[in-house]
């Protein structure tokens, strides 16, 4: 992993964290009923993109884990 690869994933979750807070505040509008599962997608998401963040090798069970992940979280999309 370069670090310029991992401060990038590190972004990208701090980014997703936020978008999961602002999420839990939405309480009223046509996107209220859906919340939910959005922030349910925006946890996998984070979930996949520590995955991303530290597996060894191409082939390894966290490898595999967050593209897992991230096929969950487009599902709830």
């Amino acid at each position: 992993q370069t670090p310029f690869k991992v401060g990038a994933e590190l972004a990208i979750v701090a980014l997703l964290v936020a978008a999961a807070f602002r999420v839990r505040r939405i309480t009223a509008g046509p996107t209220a009923p859906y919340a939910g599962e959005l922030r349910a997608s925006i946890l996998l998401t984070i979930g996949s993109e520590l995955c991303f963040m530290t597996y060894v090798s191409n082939y390894d069970f966290v490898n595999m884990a967050g593209h897992l992940l991230k096929i969950l979280s487009f599902l709830l999309v």
